[in-house]
């Protein structure tokens, strides 16, 4: 990609010799031209460039940050190079590169999700401490880096926050999952309220806390879509084991809900959990599985929801020696997705828990490219 560098310091003072670069500008064709200098001249003429454009601050960028700036606005655009040549000036150039560029391209080029977290780290790390004369890079791209932060950390370390395990023995203790609604609440809510793209999934979080509240069980379909989300990630990274667990956790809690809201099952006196008229407690995912397709006749449904229970049952982190293999992990993720919408039926308690499958997830490389190059050009 072919750049231009104007330091327009050097030119403004001499009416004759800016009317000279003006004009010059004006017919330059390049792929972007990257420019420094007093906003207002900058401005008076931004609007007559056919290039796109570049404004980087009243000083021009030291070597290296200019050839981090280069380098990314290559990558964004698709090109393995870029030649740059400076305006009256020599054409003095480094390979130096800065760190947040570095890190900006390196997440981009990540292939693997543990290569996304680490760069996406180094990102956060990195954003306030390079290109400060360019500061819509971190007042637009922070929100999402925060956000991915807070998911990855959440997912990471799910089977501690997310363990749910006394979901039959205490249901509203399991739904007052401090440390879920601590996160999320604080680290979401009071940190993205200017950020538009992530208003629906803080509105959502703001719903599940009161939810929480006032013992709605809706709150139950926001830990399905987690439990998804969270296999699903799981799936990313390899690890077989904990996302069949937590896929099976998503029908546990799908089927806990379903009976709840069609008072099939109560919560005791004991905060356990029992089918109506039936002073036992229910001990296992499977009896729930058993009475739901005794009421429901849906054969293939049926066969993937029991397999899966039997995939995880036989597993190391259930009651087995058993380490699967991603062959089935497709099919039986689909038939969960599809077996959970048949059973929440109600259109609100469907609409929020799709907003948290689609919405409590790490935003896209695709999203972070788009908003960074937006970022560039609009300074």
């Amino acid at each position: 990609m072919e750049m231009l560098c104007v330091n327009l310091n050097r030119f403004y003072n001499d009416a004759d010799v800016f009317e000279i670069l003006e004009e010059d500008l004006k017919s330059k064709v390049v792929d972007f031209i990257i420019i420094n200098g007093d906003r207002d001249v900058y401005n008076e003429i931004a609007c007559f460039l056919i290039s796109p454009k570049i404004y980087v601050g009243f000083s021009p960028l030291n070597k290296s940050d200019l050839n981090g700036l280069c380098l990314l606005l290559s990558h964004l655009n698709g090109s393995s190079g870029y030649n740059l040549n400076f305006y009256e000036e020599d054409n003095i150039q480094t390979k130096e590169q800065n760190p947040l560029a570095a890190s900006f391209i390196d997440y981009l080029e990540s292939k693997d999700i543990e290569s996304v977290m680490y760069n996406t780290r180094e990102i956060q790390k990195n954003i306030s401490l390079y290109y400060s004369s360019i500061p819509s890079i971190e007042k637009t791209l922070r929100p999402y880096i925060d956000y991915n932060i807070v998911i990855f950390s959440l997912y990471k370390t799910s089977i501690g926050i997310c363990r749910y395990n006394e979901m039959e023995k205490d249901l509203y203790r399991s739904l007052r999952n401090a440390t879920i609604s601590n996160r999320l609440n604080v680290a979401l809510c009071d940190a993205y309220k200017n950020c538009p793209d992530l208003f629906d999934i803080v509105k959502c979080i703001e719903n599940y806390i009161i939810m929480v509240k006032t013992n709605n069980i809706d709150a139950l379909t926001f830990y399905v879509a987690l439990f998804l989300n969270l296999s699903l990630f799981n799936k990313n990274r390899n690890e077989y084991s904990i996302a069949y667990l937590y896929l099976q956790r998503a029908v546990e809690t799908a089927l806990i809900y379903h009976f709840l809201d069609n008072d099939i099952i109560e919560v005791n006196d004991y905060g356990g959990l029992s089918f109506k008229g039936d002073v036992n407690e229910i001990h296992g995912v499977g009896e729930l599985i058993k009475e739901f397709f005794a009421r429901s006749k849906d054969n293939d449904l049926s066969k993937k929801i029991w397999k899966l229970n039997s995939l995880r049952n036989k597993m190391l982190l259930a009651h087995g020696y058993y380490t699967p293999s991603g062959v089935d992990y497709d099919d039986l993720y689909c038939a969960v997705k599809e077996f959970v919408l048949n059973i929440i039926s109600s259109e609100e308690p469907k609409a929020f828990y799709e907003k948290i499958l689609n919405g409590l997830k790490p935003i896209g490389k695709e999203k972070i490219k788009k908003e960074l190059s937006f970022a560039l050009l609009n300074n």
